[in-house]
C-alpha cells in the first residue's frame, strides 16, 4: 500500500484530461462509470477524493448501497475503454463483463487489474448540489435538472502498479 502523501499526482491532468472510473461493489453486483468531475485533496483532516454522480447513473443506485467504493486510473491505452463506461449504463448491459477487464472484488472493493492507480475510499459524506446555491449562473449551464449528489470518500488504501 501507498501512503496517500507521498503521491506524484496532478488531479487537473488525471481526473479532467485522463478521465478515472468510480467502481462500487455490493454484494450481489459491480459497477463502474467514468469520472472527469473530482477531487483529491484533504478535508477534516483526512486523506480524501470526492465524485459528483448523476442520481440517474446506474452507478447511483449501487454507491447508496455500500460505503467502499473506488477511483481508479488507467494508461492512455484505455481511454476507449473509459468513453465505453461513460457512454453505456449498467442497466442496458454488463460493462465490467463486455470491457473485458479483468477485475477483482476485494473487501467491498473493486480494483482493476490494469489500473495504474486505484483510490480505495470509505464513504464520509454524501449530499446532493442545490441549484439555489450557485454563486455564478454560468454553472446551471452544466445541468437539465439532473444535478449531481457529491460522495466524499476518505482513502483508505492506495494501490499503484510500479511499471
Amino acid at each position: 500500500m501507498t501512503d496517500p502523501n507521498t503521491l506524484d499526482f496532478n488531479p487537473f491532468e488525471k481526473i479532467g484530461k485522463e478521465w478515472a472510473l468510480f467502481g462500487v461493489a455490493s454484494e450481489d453486483e459491480s459497477n463502474a462509470m467514468t469520472v472527469s468531475w473530482g477531487e483529491v485533496g484533504v478535508l477534516w483532516n483526512k486523506p480524501i477524493f470526492t465524485v459528483f454522480v448523476r442520481p440517474t447513473r446506474y452507478t447511483h443506485t449501487l454507491s447508496e448501497k455500500t460505503d467502499i467504493a473506488t477511483l481508479s486510473f488507467f494508461d492512455g491505452n484505455f481511454k476507449k475503454v473509459l468513453s465505453y463506461f461513460g457512454r453505456v449504463s449498467g442497466r442496458d448491459e454488463n460493462k465490467l463483463e463486455v470491457s473485458n477487464l479483468e477485475y477483482k472484488v476485494e473487501n467491498d472493493a473493486l480494483i482493476f487489474e490494469d489500473a495504474t492507480l486505484t483510490l480505495v475510499g470509505k464513504k464520509l459524506y454524501f449530499d446532493e448540489i442545490d441549484p439555489k446555491n450557485f454563486c455564478d449562473p454560468e454553472l446551471e449551464d452544466n445541468y437539465d435538472n439532473d444535478y449531481h449528489k457529491i460522495y466524499v470518500y476518505e482513502i483508505i488504501e492506495v494501490i499503484k502498479k510500479e511499471r
